[in-house]
């Protein structure tokens, strides 16, 4: 199964007007609302791409300020950051879909005789091609 997944590092503007991720002491949050409404989103929100874990709405952001969650399809949804002693912060936002090619490691089409070959050091950068060797 694959998921649509959403990564991203929270920073917020402190007192002073320099950048930076809140404190766990001021216990940041992401909720997940429907685009331009107060409505939670109704899906299930997943802690990773396999799993049966969820996660709650609002999402509790660690130390480093995280937000790392899937849905079940890719989608377009407003995220609001919260955090005591900040103003909070509504952006919308596009989860990015998982690919058929990168679930099963191999890039689509190819024809028969083409061998499979990687172009990088990178995981799943392969490319299709007709073999020059013997």
């Amino acid at each position: 199964m694959s998921r649509a997944q959403f990564r991203d590092q929270v920073m917020l503007r402190w007192a002073n007007g320099a950048l930076g991720v809140p404190s766990a002491a001021s216990a940041p949050t992401a909720a997940l609302y429907d685009v331009g409404t107060s409505n939670p989103i109704s899906e299930p929100i997943y802690a990773d791409e396999s799993s049966a874990t969820l996660l709650p709405n609002p999402i509790v952001l660690g130390t480093d300020g995280l937000i790392d969650f899937w849905l079940v399809a890719e989608r377009e949804l407003d995220v609001v950051v919260s955090a005591l002693g900040y103003t909070s912060m509504r952006n919308t936002v596009m989860t990015d879909a998982v690919q058929a090619s990168i679930v099963t490691g191999l890039p689509p089409a190819g024809t028969t005789g083409q061998a499979l070959v990687k172009q990088s050091n990178t995981d799943y950068d392969a490319v299709w091609g007709t073999p020059t060797w013997g």
